[in-house]
């Protein structure tokens, strides 16, 4: 297993993609798609909507993209990966200094507050497990904030016609869809609606204007 020595992890990890740049593409999707996946199952969770048992398989695989926060998630928590790499070669250097200094109460501290894994893949981990702790904190709180922005009755109104209904439906809030639902979410009565594409006639988009109107 090979030591650390302070040398830079991303460094290495873009050559490896310079030279396979296939490999970098799959990667980058995968991400993409799993913190679409993520987000989509954390926000729907909010509304009490099984996404992952209603979701069919190419909504899985399309979920990155249908999701523009999927994007800033990924080059967010590549941006945290490069920034805890640089600092685990700052503390790898401040370890490497401080340890050629005499005991002190000083020098303890600083080796103890500075600690860096001693094998590169150890570091890697701690890279790895910095991204995750990153996607779960933004996932967490901008679901939070957008479930909550719904609630409030900020959100996409529609009228959704289903089953041959001839009269004027009441207005609501579309949240999502997959390939074969409609979800919805009734402001009045807090409750969310999850509706087969197939039983839905028609879906006429309103302007919040329309809503305060009535």
């Amino acid at each position: 297993m090979r030591v650390y020595e302070g040398e830079s992890i991303t460094h290495d990890l873009l050559h490896l993609f310079g030279r396979h740049p296939g490999f970098i593409v799959s990667l980058a999707y995968l991400l993409l798609t799993m913190g679409g996946v993520f987000y989509g199952w954390a926000f729907f969770k909010r509304f009490d909507v099984p996404y992952l048992q209603i979701a069919d398989f190419s909504d899985l695989l399309i979920s990155g993209v249908r999701e523009p926060v999927s994007l800033v998630l990924l080059v967010g928590g590549l941006a945290v990966g490069f920034g805890f790499d640089r600092i685990m070669r700052y503390t790898y250097q401040m370890q490497k200094l401080w340890r050629c200094e005499p005991r002190s109460l000083k020098r303890s501290a600083i080796i103890m507050f500075c600690y860096t894994p001693k094998y590169r893949v150890s570091v890697g981990i701690w890279i790895i497990v910095a991204f995750v702790v990153y996607t779960w904190m933004f996932v967490a709180l901008y679901a939070g904030w957008k479930s909550a922005q719904i609630r409030a009755g900020f959100g996409d109104p529609i009228q959704l016609y289903t089953g041959g209904q001839t009269n004027r439906p009441d207005p609501t809030l579309l949240i999502g869809s997959t390939l074969n639902y409609i979800i919805t979410y009734d402001n009045s009565s807090g409750q969310s609606v999850i509706t087969p594409v197939e039983s839905v006639d028609r879906i006429l988009p309103l302007s919040s204007a329309t809503i305060f109107d009535d």
